[in-house]
């Protein structure tokens, strides 16, 4: 059975596919989407990313790349993401990485507040024949949709020792998903989601580099956009520029960070009230984890803190692990 683990983020696009019983590959490309007319000329030929070319409502789209390379576009921070056609672009991008004309079974989640609401559309997006591009058509024959947050319990879950798996199957385990625009968390108690101490906030990795972005700007002057900073973190650099000068931005993430993670923690400890004081382990994936996984441990000092390894790929890999276990 061929499955895919679908993650669409606000900043990057994950996933994971594979044959069940085989390895699956993995993929992160940014998460832009926009039509390919908004993508400007290059100077030097050959030294832009011009993404990948989907088909959307009839209109070609270029999709797979960093949303400051679109000109006169706005990217999508809202909530109803998941009906535009940016989403749209970027769910025909990753059919297209899959390398199937069929797929048995695809797997993905939504933030924990929209879970309820648009489950049921978006199954019935997804499910189905997709034309991709001019010539290529993708089937869907199944579709799963899970809270986003249970694919970081599946992958934790997959990649344990035998005691982790025996705690993680057994206890009270909170998950906690600092994605970009949501911070998304899910208690699951015995392997069963407990929905009424599950929830999200905003106060996600959008609101930490609007901070650092701020910080820096206090400090040097002038402006630095917030997708700088995102953007220079998906290409592995650790600096911006202004003014002609690098500029280390690393100290103001983590101050903007801890900041933010306060804010957003704090709201799950109030949801979820008596819940906090016994909780086995807390596990922490996302593309934010580097940065709240500290205050996490300080928050919850009694409880097993786990982070896995690649975690911006954790909730892809979940999602693939629960449609090949199921």
């Amino acid at each position: 059975m061929f499955v895919f683990g679908l993650d669409i983020g606000y900043s990057n696009l994950k996933l994971c596919f594979g044959e069940t019983g085989e390895t699956p590959k993995t993929a992160v490309h940014p998460a832009g989407a926009a039509p390919a007319e908004r993508l400007p000329g290059n100077i030097r030929p050959g030294t832009g990313n011009e993404g990948f070319r989907v088909q959307v409502n009839g209109k070609s789209w270029a999709a797979g790349i960093h949303p400051s390379r679109f000109e006169i576009w706005e990217r999508s921070l809202h909530p109803d993401y998941s009906n535009t056609d940016s989403y749209k672009a970027l769910f025909y991008t990753a059919l297209i990485m899959g390398e199937r004309d069929e797929i048995d079974l695809l797997v993905t989640g939504l933030p924990v507040t929209q879970f309820d609401e648009k489950r049921e559309s978006l199954t019935g997006e997804m499910q189905g024949e997709h034309t991709v591009a001019g010539k290529r058509t993708v089937s869907i024959k199944r579709v799963e949709v899970v809270p986003q947050p249970v694919g970081g319990f599946m992958d934790a879950l997959g990649n344990a020792d035998a005691d982790t798996t025996e705690m993680l199957a057994e206890g009270r385990v909170l998950v906690v998903d600092p994605g970009h625009f949501s911070f998304d968390w899910v208690l699951i108690n015995g392997s069963a989601l407990q929905k009424q101490s599950s929830g999200s906030s905003t106060e996600a990795m959008s609101a930490v580099l609007e901070t650092a972005a701020a910080g820096i700007s206090d400090d040097y002057g002038g402006r630095i956009e917030p997708d700088r900073i995102e953007q220079a973190l998906q290409q592995g650099r650790n600096h911006v520029l202004l003014f002609g000068k690098k500029v280390d931005f690393a100290p103001y993430l983590d101050q903007a960070s801890r900041k933010v993670s306060l804010v957003a923690i704090e709201k799950l400890r109030t949801t979820m009230r008596k819940e906090v004081e016994s909780i086995d382990a807390v596990i922490v994936p996302g593309g934010g984890a580097k940065w709240w996984v500290p205050i996490t441990r300080e928050l919850f000092p009694e409880s097993r803190v786990i982070s896995p390894d690649e975690p911006i790929l954790a909730n892809a890999r979940g999602f693939f692990e629960l449609g090949a276990s199921g």
